[in-house]
């Protein structure tokens, strides 16, 4: 069976303290973009986090699959044509994600 490399990176509107603390518990690779409020001039519902990581991965939004856990991230990512697919777990229900 081949491997499929897939890139990936974080992209939250959070600030970068607040994000690092949360990460802390996690073994993230060094590659792995991390891309906070703080790198953006808006936050969801703008696109601007999704941009910016699609261009830290060096492709592009409408080539991207958003996992998101609010209407704000799916609408973010539906704005530049990224697939967006809702996560339940951020307090929002399925019909809402839809």
């Amino acid at each position: 069976m081949a491997k499929v490399r897939v890139q990936w990176a974080i992209a939250t509107t959070g600030n970068q303290r607040h994000t690092a603390r949360l990460l802390k518990k996690f073994d993230l690779a060094s590659n792995v973009p991390v891309i906070t409020g703080d790198d953006v001039a808006e936050a969801k519902p703008a696109p601007d986090v999704f941009v910016v990581a699609a261009e830290r991965l060096g492709v592009s939004v409408s080539d991207s699959v958003v996992i998101g856990d609010s209407v704000w991230g799916l609408l973010a990512a539906g704005r530049k044509n990224g697939l967006g697919v809702g996560l339940l777990s951020g307090g929002y229900g399925p019909q809402e994600l839809a």
